[in-house]
């Protein structure tokens, strides 16, 4: 939140900045008509060539100041459009990372599934096979019981 304390600042003294340097350039501009009008034609008092020395700093001061500001502003505005860039890039290849897991993951599922429906295929044909097996093995022991109940009865016909 500094950078936010630094731009509040900024926006505060802009205003002052402005001000500051219409001002000065009033009072030279109204010095410099006044001494126009009196025919002095720059050349007035020492107080008067030392007021308009101090205005001439004065502006010149605030004119570096001012272009001074415009070139951080282009800086800053330069850095953030770098930093725009930058996330904008970055939002790009970390949507195209995602999509690709996305889909290797999709790949990856689906290649399980396939091998679970496979192995259960397997398990269902083993399982069918041993009921196939099991019945097979019912019906040879009712036969066999068949024959056996058919054996003592003869053997019962026998003895009787």
């Amino acid at each position: 939140m500094e950078t936010d304390d630094a731009w509040d600042r900024t926006r505060l003294v802009w205003p002052a900045a402005i001000l500051v340097a219409a001002c000065a350039f009033g009072l030279a501009w109204f010095g410099a008509t006044v001494m126009l009008k009196d025919g002095k034609s720059g050349k007035g008092s020492p107080d008067q060539q030392a007021v308009l020395k101090s205005l001439d700093a004065r502006m010149s001061t605030a004119e570096q100041q001012w272009k001074a500001g415009l070139q951080e502003r282009a800086m800053v505005a330069e850095r953030i459009t770098q930093i725009e860039k930058s996330a904008n890039s970055n939002i790009r290849r970390n949507r195209t990372e995602a999509g690709a897991l996305i889909e290797g993951f999709k790949r990856e599922t689906s290649r399980n599934f396939e091998g679970v429906q496979s192995r259960l295929a397997g398990f269902e044909s083993i399982q069918l096979e041993m009921l196939a097996e099991v019945a097979r093995l019912r019906e040879e022991l009712a036969s066999v019981k068949q024959e056996l109940d058919a054996m003592r009865q003869a053997k019962e016909a026998e003895q009787n």
